[in-house]
C-alpha cells in the first residue's frame, strides 16, 4: 500500500501553485516544497510493506497521551517486526491505524488495563477482556487474528503457529467463516466490528498518524488559555481568551520546519466565539499572511480550508466586533501536507472517553471556507462530491498589523548553585535567563524540537510519570499520600547521554512546589543539581537554559518544608536540544 509516497510530480504542483493566487497578490517569497500526499482509502489492501515506522507510531501514541508508554513501543516494534516477514506479509500501518482505532489512541481502559490491542473478543463496552502480559505478546495476538481475517488459517510451521496461543478467539472465528474474508480495510467492516463505519474510520486514524503534519511547538496571545488544548484529541478541550471582552487573541502552532500546507482544519467546542476569524501563515512568526477570513460554525463540526500555500506556523487571530464575552473556543486545529483529496472522510482522534461520545458526528463534513463577506455554509454529512469553492484572499491592504511575541524573550527564572547534598558537576554553572515581556506567553519554541522523552520514573508515593510528557497540560504529576510527604520526585529519560540546552516545564497545581531542584545524571545513580526552583503560575511555561550540561536524565527533586499536603502538580516537562 502506497498512501504516504508523492502522489504529483514536482512539476504538477508547481503549476498547481503558480494556477492559484497567492494570498496578498504576487508570488511567494521562498519556493514551494512538494509534498503531495496520496491518503489511505478503505480499499486499500490489508497486506502489503510498511512505509511508516514503530518510532513515529510512538511519537503520536505518546503526544496524544497513550498509555503504558513502554508496552506501547515494544507492540509497535514487533508489529513492524513481524508484519513485514515473508510468510506475513500484512501492512503494519493499517494494524496500526487499526489498534488506535480500537485503543483510543491506547488510552481506553482495554488497552490500560487488559493491553487489548483491537478489542479482540470485546463486541460491547464493559464486557470482560482477555488480558496480553505484555505489549509483545499484543502485537502478536493482534497479527495472528488479523491474519486469519486476511489469509486464513494458520498452518504448521508457519512463523506465527507458535502464537496461535494469544488470540483467544482464533477459533471462534474461524467458526464464524471469517477465515480468509478480509482482503480490503473495507472488508473488516461488518466482520471485525458491526459499526457501519468501522473502515473510514481506521482510514481516518491512520491518516492522522502517517500523513498529518506534527505541530511541534505553540503560542498564545496572552489573555487566553493554553494552545496545546486544540491539540489533544479532545473535544472536550478548547483554547479561548480569558479575559472578559476582549478585543482580539491569537493561537499560533509550529510546524518545525518550512513546509507546503494543503487542507487546515479546525473544530470550535462552543459556537459564537468567532465572529472574526483569520487564518494566516508566516515563515518567521513576524510577517503573517491571511489566508482566508471566516467565523462562527456549529459546535462539534469540522471547518476545512482548501487552499494551497506554504509555510512554518499556522495562526489563528479573532478580532471582537461585537464585543462578546470570548473569542477563540478552538477545540482541535490539524495542518495537513497537499493531499489527492479531502480529510473530509478521514476523522481524527476522537474526544478522550470523558468526553460525550455523541458530541462528534458520524460523518466528517468537508468545509471550504468561502471570501471575507460571506458566511460559510457546511456540506451535508453524507456528501462526497469534492468543493468547487477556493476561499477569495485579502489583499493585503486589509490585512491588520499583528504585534508579534519577540523571539528572544524567556520567562524569569534565577536559578542558584547547588545546595543540596547531590553531588554536582563541577564548575556549577551560572545561568542569566532573559526577563519575560508580558506579551510573550508562552515563551516562543525555538527552531529545534524536544528531545523524545523514551522513559521515566517517580518515587512510589506519587501518581504516574507518564503525565509529565503527554502533551496535555490537564494531567500532572503529584504525590498521593495521606499524610503530608517529606519528599518526592519525578524524572524523564532522553535516551542517551547528549548536551541540553534547556530544560521546560509548566505547572498544573498552584503552590505545590515550596522547594524544588532541577537535577540531570548520565546513570541514574549519581545526580548533579544544576538550578533551584519553586512554585510559579499555573500554565505558564517556565525555563532553564542549560549551556555546557550533558545528561540523559532530568530530575525533579522536591522537598517540603512547609508541611504541604501535596507535592509536585508538574503537568509537562521538556528537554531541548
Amino acid at each position: 500500500m502506497h498512501h504516504r509516497r508523492p502522489f504529483i510530480p514536482l512539476l504538477a504542483l508547481a503549476l498547481l501553485l503558480a494556477a492559484a493566487p497567492w494570498p496578498g497578490g504576487g508570488q511567494p517569497a521562498a519556493s514551494q516544497p512538494s509534498n503531495v500526499v496520496r491518503l489511505m482509502r478503505t480499499t486499500d489492501p490489508l497486506r502489503g510493506g510498511a512505509e511508516g515506522s514503530w518510532d513515529r507510531a510512538y511519537g503520536f501514541a505518546t503526544h496524544y497521551g497513550g498509555q503504558r508508554p513502554a508496552d506501547i513501543q515494544s507492540y509497535f516494534q514487533e508489529i513492524y517486526r513481524l508484519a513485514v516477514h515473508p510468510q506475513v506479509g500484512l501492512d503494519p500501518d493499517v494494524i496500526v491505524a487499526q489498534s488506535a482505532l480500537e485503543t483510543d489512541t491506547w488510552r481506553s481502559p482495554y488497552w490500560v488495563n487488559n493491553l487489548n490491542p483491537a478489542a479482540i473478543g470485546v463486541t460491547y463496552y464493559g464486557q470482560t477482556s482477555s488480558t496480553w502480559t505484555n505489549g509483545t505478546n499484543a502485537a502478536r495476538g493482534h497479527l495472528v487474528h488479523l491474519y486469519l481475517y486476511a489469509v486464513g488459517q494458520i498452518p504448521a510451521g508457519h512463523v506465527l503457529e507458535p502464537y496461535k496461543y494469544l488470540d483467544p478467539r482464533y477459533q471462534a472465528a474461524i467458526n464464524a467463516g471469517y477465515a480468509g474474508i478480509a482482503r480490503t480495510i473495507d472488508d473488516l467492516t461488518g466482520r471485525w466490528a458491526t459499526d457501519p463505519q468501522y473502515a473510514p474510520k481506521i482510514v481516518g486514524r491512520g491518516n492522522n498518524i502517517w500523513v498529518r503534519l506534527r505541530l511541534v511547538g505553540a503560542g498564545r496571545s496572552a489573555n487566553s488559555s493554553t494552545a496545546w488544548a486544540a491539540d489533544d484529541a479532545s473535544s472536550a478541550t478548547s483554547w479561548a481568551s480569558t479575559t472578559t471582552t476582549p478585543t482580539s487573541a491569537f493561537v499560533w502552532f509550529d510546524l518545525g520546519a518550512f513546509k507546503a500546507i494543503g487542507p487546515i482544519r479546525w473544530m470550535f467546542g462552543a459556537s459564537g466565539n468567532a465572529d472574526a476569524m483569520q487564518v494566516q501563515t508566516s515563515n518567521d512568526r513576524v510577517s503573517w499572511t491571511t489566508i482566508v477570513s471566516t467565523g462562527n460554525a456549529p459546535a462539534f463540526a469540522w471547518q476545512e480550508l482548501l487552499y494551497p500555500t506554504a509555510g512554518r506556523y499556522v495562526r489563528f487571530y479573532f478580532t471582537n466586533p461585537n464585543r462578546d464575552a470570548k473569542l477563540g473556543s478552538l477545540a482541535e486545529v490539524e495542518v495537513w501536507p497537499p493531499t489527492d483529496a479531502p480529510i473530509g472522510g478521514s476523522p481524527p482522534p476522537p474526544p478522550a472517553a470523558t468526553a460525550t461520545a455523541t458530541a462528534l458526528p458520524t460523518a466528517t463534513p468537508t468545509r471550504t471556507p468561502v471570501p471575507p463577506t460571506a458566511t460559510n455554509t457546511p456540506v451535508p454529512a453524507t456528501a462526497t462530491a469534492t468543493p468547487t469553492r477556493t476561499p477569495t484572499p485579502l489583499p493585503a491592504s486589509a490585512t491588520p498589523t499583528f504585534t508579534p511575541v519577540p523571539a528572544t524573550a524567556t520567562p524569569t527564572f534565577t536559578p542558584v548553585p547547588a545546595t543540596a547534598t547531590f553531588t554536582p558537576v563541577p564548575p556549577t554553572p551560572t545561568f542569566t535567563p532573559v526577563p519575560v515581556p508580558p506579551t510573550a506567553t508562552p515563551t516562543p519554541v525555538p527552531a529545534a524540537v524536544p528531545f523524545r522523552v523514551v522513559g521515566s520514573g517517580r518515587t512510589a508515593n506519587s501518581t504516574t510519570s507518564v503525565a509529565v510528557y503527554d502533551k496535555n497540560p490537564g494531567t500532572y504529576w503529584a504525590t498521593n499520600t495521606a499524610t503530608p510527604p517529606a519528599t518526592a520526585y519525578v524524572y524523564v529519560d532522553i535516551g542517551a547521554v547528549q548536551p541540553i540546552g534547556s530544560v521546560r516545564w509548566l505547572f498544573a497545581l498552584d503552590g505545590a512546589a515550596d522547594a524544588m531542584q532541577i537535577q540531570v545524571s548520565t546513570d541514574r545513580v549519581n545526580w548533579a543539581t544544576i538550578a533551584q526552583a519553586s512554585n510559579a503560575p499555573v500554565g505558564a511555561w517556565q525555563v532553564l537554559p542549560t549551556p555546557g550540561i550533558t545528561a540523559r536524565y532530568v530530575r525533579f527533586y522536591l522537598t517540603n518544608p512547609n508541611g504541604d499536603s501535596t507535592l509536585g502538580g508538574i503537568a509537562e516537562i521538556e528537554v531541548w536540544p
